[in-house]
């Protein structure tokens, strides 16, 4: 083979491995880019459901309160104020 078309040649090959390589990285960095949005994208809706699970329990929580308070009331155990204190360190 003539020198210079090996010289030729040995240039396009390295060419054509920078830019194979090239695209390699871009990938990857594609690929890490769409990781990180996947995580964050995982993370706010783990955040949602436990805000709404919060919540949830909450008017439960609540829920039950007012129906013991109603109970204690209708049978005169002892003042609503009262069982609101007994519920509160209930959950302490």
């Amino acid at each position: 083979m003539c020198p210079v078309l090996r010289d030729e040649s040995e240039v396009m090959l390295k060419d054509l491995r920078f830019a194979l390589e090239k695209e390699r990285v871009a990938e990857h960095d594609r690929l890490e880019a769409k990781k990180r949005q996947d995580i964050e994208r995982v993370k706010a809706e783990l955040e949602e459901e436990l805000q709404a699970d919060k919540r949830r329990l909450q008017v439960e929580r609540e829920e039950k309160l007012n129906a013991l308070k109603q109970e204690v009331s209708e049978r005169g155990f002892c003042s609503p104020d009262c069982v609101q204190l007994i519920f509160d360190f209930s959950f302490v």
